[in-house]
């Protein structure tokens, strides 16, 4: 009746308003196409076909293998773990501790544990489309969890009519039981009712009423089945002509009485005549109408390779990954080559969210219930609250993103637990063993320097000492012998702070002996003389009219300021200082020269001028002609100078022609010279 009312439609000239639903004979076939519920479009028998097809491409075809277990490998890593978060922190260390100890065996036949089997979960959402998982327990009372495949779960022998495709559901749809067909033959099958509370149901449904999933390359099969065959068509010509050596031909066609080399090597067929050749060197007797032709074979070649690309790309699209990243990377570089690995963890992180949504929270639920019900774990009225601990994102550029977050947390745009987390780290467990290593290190003596905020002077960080001389936490070198009398160090001399070992010692090379002049700002002035004999660091900040813009104190080590304070001063603009004049001034309480902390805020701040006073000497750095340079640039500059003047000054003292207390003074004055001459700034070191 509708093709009628179509066709007296037409013959008035009425056509339907989407083009689409206009059909014309004469441009393609009728496409048969319906509109029901998604258990009508794929049924049982269509959905068990899609799940056969694709374990046979899963098992003998390469690429889709490999892509979806890059994709399980990629999601899971080295595992997806939780982080407690109920409020209590004895608490969730314990629960914590407890799933730990319970993951090495979660599964019933306690083959896998549980980051193999987030794989397995993963892989089978590809492969087939979905898995089944029921919440059981051990003989011993351990909660466990039993993987069903999904060939399994299907309508029993007696099904009713509210069963679906092994799910049981109520007038809403409500999966209510699923059943597992237990057995290996029709003959002996049985069925088993699992509750849905008891069942975990783990796969990505693609329209809402959707009971059952099936596999993600199944809109590719077609094209995958297509490749492969031609492949198999393709290798089957190319071995044909590669055992054809040469071909005879004459003027009659016929293969005479005698063979190319005599009747011994004649082969005679059905439909071809050939002969086996074997040894080098040969002369053949030709008929004066025959002739020796090479045959030529060109298969495969790259208009097959092309050919094939687009059969390789469906598969891609529906595992969800980029062409790229799968297969070949080579055409894309630069920013393509970023935004194709952005779009590939989008989708690893969009396959975390199904594993945590679907499996790991309802599995926590169970596990830990289990174990507060058991008495293995307190009662916490906010048990079921966890975060789960994913690996660390995908990227093509480690160090650009690495500093990038770094940024992101000295600027208060990223917590501690995102930054660790990025990276695949539990952050309560890194900052665990990041204080554990600092007090270790503290123990030996030995620094770890760290940048702490974004403005101030803060000390060096030490540099390796190649099984040189042990760091101490006053400087680079480290006077052990001080007070002892050991390696030839007198008592007194050397530990005093800026004292020599009292012996006459040429100045260094762009060292002043003058007292230094006034400042052009009084304030300046004035600040220095108060505070170059202080155990402690402060600062003072000027701008170019001499208005004190920051004035604090720090410690012994260190003093912060807020970046903020300049802001109130209108000193930023688009989130970049721009303070005309702007100077630095501060104290350093062991007479030592800027430290590398120094040199970058000059640089965030684009001072115009660092200042670092003591009792001994005043040091000044002034801005380049052509400004700062880039901030990574120059800390690169830095690591580079102060590596080459330590090991020189290590050298030094092993010769014993230096102190350790010169060494930490020449070392780091050095250091800062060469930088400055490397960026164009001026410096100097002012004796008083």
């Amino acid at each position: 009746m509708a093709k009628l009312i179509d066709k007296i439609a037409k013959g008035f000239g009425f056509q339907r308003m989407v083009e689409a639903s206009n059909w014309r004979p004469e441009e393609r076939a009728y496409v048969w196409s319906q509109a029901q519920d998604s258990r009508v479009d794929i049924s049982n028998g269509d959905r068990t076909r899609l799940l056969g097809l694709s374990r046979k491409l899963f098992y003998n075809n390469a690429l889709v293998r490999a892509a979806i277990r890059d994709k399980a490998t990629y999601s899971v890593g080295s595992g997806i773990t939780p982080q407690a978060n109920s409020g209590d922190p004895a608490w969730d260390d314990a629960a914590e501790a407890w799933w730990n100890e319970w993951s090495k065996q979660p599964e019933i036949s306690g083959r896998h544990d549980m980051r193999r089997l987030q794989t397995l979960v993963s892989e089978a959402i590809d492969r087939d489309g979905e898995i089944f998982c029921v919440l059981t327990s051990k003989r011993d009372g351990m909660p466990a969890v039993q993987v069903v495949e999904s060939h399994r779960v299907a309508n029993p022998p007696d099904k009713a009519d509210e069963i679906v495709d092994g799910v049981s559901l109520d007038r809403f749809a409500r999966p209510l039981a699923y059943h597992v067909v237990e057995g290996d033959t029709f003959s002996n099958r049985t069925s088993r009712r699992i509750q849905a509370d008891l069942m975990l149901h783990v796969y990505e449904p693609e329209r809402p009423d959707q009971v059952r999933g099936y596999p993600a390359v199944a809109v590719a099969l077609n094209n995958l089945l297509d490749r492969d065959e031609l492949l198999r068509f393709e290798m089957q010509a190319a071995k044909i002509g590669s055992s054809i050596g040469l071909v005879v031909q004459n003027a009659t066609g016929s293969t005479g009485a005698e063979g190319f080399f005599g009747d011994l090597s004649k082969q005679s067929g059905e439909s071809l005549t050939r002969e086996t050749v074997f040894g080098g060197g040969m002369i053949p007797r030709l008929k004066a109408t025959e002739r020796i032709e090479s045959f030529m074979m060109n298969r495969p070649n790259e208009k097959l390779d092309a050919h094939l690309e687009q059969y390789i790309r469906a598969a891609a699209l529906g595992l969800g990954l980029p062409y790229e990243f799968i297969w070949d990377t080579s055409a894309v570089g630069g920013v393509a080559q970023r935004f194709i690995i952005q779009k590939a963890a989008r989708a690893f992180a969009a396959r975390q969210d199904v594993l945590i949504a679907s499996f790991l929270n309802k599995l926590w639920n169970y596990a830990i219930a289990n174990a507060v019900r058991s008495g293995q774990l307190p009662m916490n009225p906010n048990w079921r609250r966890v975060h789960w601990q994913t690996p660390r994102s995908i990227t093509v550029d480690v160090g650009r993103e690495a500093q990038a977050r770094r940024d992101d947390v000295k600027a208060g745009l990223m917590t501690l637990a995102d930054f660790f987390g990025e990276q695949g780290l539990d952050w309560k467990t890194a900052m665990q063993e990041i204080a554990a290593e600092r007090q270790f290190a503290s123990e030996l003596g030995i620094v770890v320097g760290v940048e702490r905020t974004e403005g101030a002077a803060v000390v060096d960080p030490v540099p390796p000492t190649g099984g040189g001389l042990p760091p101490s936490t006053g400087g680079e070198f480290a006077a052990l012998d001080c007070g002892t009398g050991k390696g030839g160090f007198k008592p007194g001399n050397d530990c005093a702070r800026g004292g020599a070992s009292g012996k006459k010692k040429d100045e260094p090379k762009g060292e002043k002996s003058s007292h230094p002049a006034p400042h052009k700002h009084q304030a300046i002035t004035d600040f220095e003389e108060g505070v170059k004999s202080q155990d402690f660091e402060s600062i003072l900040i000027l701008d170019g009219s001499g208005n004190v813009l920051v004035q604090k104190d720090g410690d012994e080590r260190s003093v912060d300021f807020d970046f903020g304070a300049l802001d109130q001063a209108d000193g930023v603009v688009d989130g970049k200082i721009e303070i005309e004049g702007l100077v630095i001034s501060h104290n350093h309480p062991t007479s030592k020269s800027f430290s590398s902390k120094d040199w970058i805020v000059a640089k965030q701040t684009d001072a115009s001028e660092m200042r670092v006073t003591s009792e001994q000497y005043v040091y000044v750095l002034k801005r380049p002609t052509k400004g700062w340079p880039a901030l990574s640039t120059l800390r690169k500059t830095l690591n580079e100078e102060k590596r080459v003047s330590f090991e020189k000054f290590e050298q030094l003292y092993k010769e014993g022609k230096i102190t350790v207390q010169e060494a930490n003074f020449d070392y780091t004055h050095e250091w800062n010279g060469n930088v400055a001459a490397w960026t164009g700034a001026k410096y100097e070191r002012i004796k008083r």
